[in-house]
């Protein structure tokens, strides 16, 4: 997998089976193949979208750096097998298909104030989402929080760097 290590408004992390070399890109080897669609679902999660934004540098031109050494403060939740199978199975297409701005992704119309609304993130989004949530032990109104919480970081960092 290939992890960037500046992000803006859109979060992802790739899966990289024929091994092409990335400048600016973190490469993460999974030793034991089978742990990589855990690893891929927790990483493109908005849980951690909130870690990245909670603990990554703010750069230039609102970009958000993260570094390796923030890697080891990931908290990774432990996630059956059977969720991973199912998510795979009804939601492949996750990881074949254009990853949108966060708001987007969270269902946010990101002109309007974001607690003005109420999250709708995309069906695949939601479906990832749910997985690591419920491994977190997340409450319906907690899962909503995440949501605003993250999509209101990322506008802040944004509007700040436009004010400088």
């Amino acid at each position: 997998m290939v992890i960037p290590r500046t992000f803006g408004e859109s979060f992802i992390v790739y899966q990289n089976p024929d091994k092409i070399l990335f400048k600016r890109f973190y490469k993460l080897v999974c030793i034991e193949r089978t742990f990589m669609p855990f690893i891929s679902i927790v990483l493109n999660s908005t849980y951690i979208v909130l870690f990245w934004e909670c603990i990554g540098i703010p750069a230039g031109l609102g970009a958000l750096n993260v570094y390796k050494d923030d890697f080891r403060r990931i908290i990774i939740p432990k996630i059956s097998e059977e969720l991973i199978s199912k998510f795979t199975k009804n939601h492949s297409c996750f990881f074949e298909r254009k990853i949108n701005d966060i708001y987007t992704e969270c269902g946010f119309d990101k002109t309007q104030p974001i607690r003005s609304q109420e999250p709708n993130p995309l069906p695949d989004r939601k479906a990832l989402d749910d997985i690591v949530f419920d491994a977190i032990g997340l409450t319906q109104s907690e899962r909503k929080e995440v949501y605003w919480a993250v999509c209101e970081l990322v506008q802040r960092r944004l509007q700040k760097a436009k004010s400088v």
